[in-house]
């Protein structure tokens, strides 16, 4: 008997509950909002670690990611067109300006669904969820607001590649608003339903080997809400849900989040904390000690104004101090600093911040994108491929624009890809400049010196492309020829001018 979702699910659900549980630790650390315990509700409070630095870390991280994926200044993906469609295109008799204009066109028109989406808000929310839990799943729909799941909310299976070959996404809806045919079929199971209780859905999303494409079923219970006829097809590029991970093992269905990498040290630094305010309880009572054996009386001590006089000695009274506790505190305090400062490091809180400004240049994000790739270890890059390049196919598919094929591809353009760019922008830059000091030499000196071989040499020491940096002799040879064409007309000309006014007196004459 083949097993149902409802079936699936809850075998798979078995194997995460170790991890889910490690997980909520996690968001206790840093953001406990973001995955709360099992049966929290909107009347709990939240908070229950001392220290707030881990809530600091994740949302600095994830604002930094959140601006170096998604700038908010320009498009995060640019549309390239295959040479042969361009050909194809050309022979139809469309110009490559109208192509590059109606590709450039579908970039900004999706730049604009993703903020009619306002997806910034659920974006940054899956970036936080990946960095404390290290999974999160995002639901594109054709039609309608952007989802966010946290792992509690669905299993999944891969391949030993990583490659997604199972997801089954679980959520609920009371009875009351399921359509009619599906109530009548879950009170066929079990007549006691009512139209207040929670039913639920189960989204079953399978790869098919044989067809190389995603069916997508959908359940109630154990009620089949699809059938061959009105199921989900889509391909690798289509899904409209997009697993997320922020570091996967090979062989494993889960990933695991930054947080965890440093587990030990924000483990350390809420124990820590927990310590240092216990002592500061400790040392903020005010208590005094009297001699027992001595004359002076507490009770009248005690009743004496303030101002006022009463029997006693000096030295029978005195204030309890907690030398050792404040020493300990300043170890405490020292040990502290270090956790936040190797953390700090460790979510690029030391690093340099973009501007609050309205202009942000282009410059910053690289900068900030440098820092991203050098530190996170080839996460920024993979998210770029994982989560930016499924939002760009999607968006496209969202406002409807076509693409043939694989003719016309979006790349994007942030990651090692824009680092990449402006390296090569940098080697550009370096080459002309370095070429224009030739300009300050002497005329004498210069007139000794191989300048085409110096240019070779400056061209190759700032990597740059000797190719580009140097005119083939073909287009030398085509240069002189235009050069001597032009000077050739130049002498015509001049002549022609010269000839006019001795030709005009002579038609004058002859009239």
């Amino acid at each position: 008997m083949q097993e149902t979702a409802a079936q699936i699910y809850d075998a798979l659900n078995q194997f995460k509950s170790s991890i889910v549980e490690r997980c909520e630790g996690y968001a206790e650390w840093t953001l406990p909002s973001i995955f709360p315990r099992e049966g929290n509700n909107e009347s709990d409070e939240l908070q229950y670690d001392v220290q707030s630095f881990g809530a600091q870390a994740v949302n600095h991280l994830s604002n930094k990611l959140m601006i170096g994926l998604f700038n908010p200044s320009k498009s995060f993906f640019r549309l390239d067109a295959a040479q042969d469609f361009l050909d194809e295109m050309e022979i139809n008799g469309i110009p490559f300006d109208v192509i590059q204009s109606a590709l450039q066109g579908a970039e900004r028109e999706s730049v604009k669904e993703l903020d009619r989406l306002g997806a910034r808000e659920p974006f940054t929310m899956l970036l936080q969820l990946l960095i404390i839990t290290g999974n999160a799943l995002l639901h594109f729909p054709k039609d309608g607001n952007l989802e966010v799941h946290t792992m509690r909310d669905y299993v999944i299976e891969r391949d030993l590649t990583g490659f997604v070959t199972r997801i089954i996404l679980l959520d609920s809806k009371k009875f009351r608003a399921l359509t009619k045919d599906t109530q009548d079929q879950l009170l066929a199971i079990n007549p006691n339903h009512k139209p207040v209780d929670d039913i639920k859905l189960y989204t079953d999303v399978l790869w098919d080997h044989s067809t190389k494409k995603y069916t997508v079923h959908q359940y109630a219970d154990s009620v089949q809400l699809t059938d061959e006829t009105t199921k989900g097809v889509y391909t690798k590029e289509t899904l409209p849900y997009v697993p997320l991970v922020w570091k996967l093992v090979r062989g494993q269905n889960w990933g695991k989040g930054l947080v965890e990498d440093y587990a030990g040290d924000f483990h350390s630094l809420s124990t820590a904390e927990r310590s240092s305010l216990e002592i500061v309880g400790v040392l903020a009572q005010i208590k005094g000690l009297v001699n027992p054996a001595g004359l002076t009386d507490v009770a009248e001590l005690n009743d004496t104004a303030n101002g006022q006089w009463c029997s006693g000695r000096e030295e029978d009274v005195s204030l309890l101090t907690f030398d050792k506790l404040f020493q300990s505190m300043q170890a405490l305090e020292s040990y502290v600093t270090k956790k936040e400062r190797r953390l700090s490091k460790a979510f690029l809180m030391d690093a340099a911040g973009v501007r609050d400004a309205e202009r942000v240049t282009a410059e910053e994000i690289r900068l900030v994108a440098r820092d991203l790739e050098m530190s996170l270890g080839g996460v920024y890059t993979r998210l770029a491929q994982t989560f930016q390049l499924p939002v760009a196919r999607l968006l496209l598919s969202r406002i409807d624009f076509k693409i043939k094929g694989e003719s016309v591809e979006p790349i994007i353009t942030t990651g090692l890809t824009a680092l990449s760019r402006s390296g090569d922008l940098d080697s550009y830059r370096l080459f002309l400049q370095d070429a224009s000091l030739l300009g300050a030499v002497d005329e004498g000196v210069r007139a000794e010196l191989n300048i085409e071989s110096i240019l070779s040499f400056l061209a190759t020491n700032n990597n740059f492309d000797l190719n580009v940096a140097f005119k083939s002799p073909e287009q030398k040879q085509a240069d002189q020829d235009a050069q001597m064409q032009a000077e050739e007309q130049a002498v015509q000309d001049e002549v022609r001018m010269k000839a006019e006014p001795q030709v005009i007196a002579q038609q004058t004459e002859a009239q």
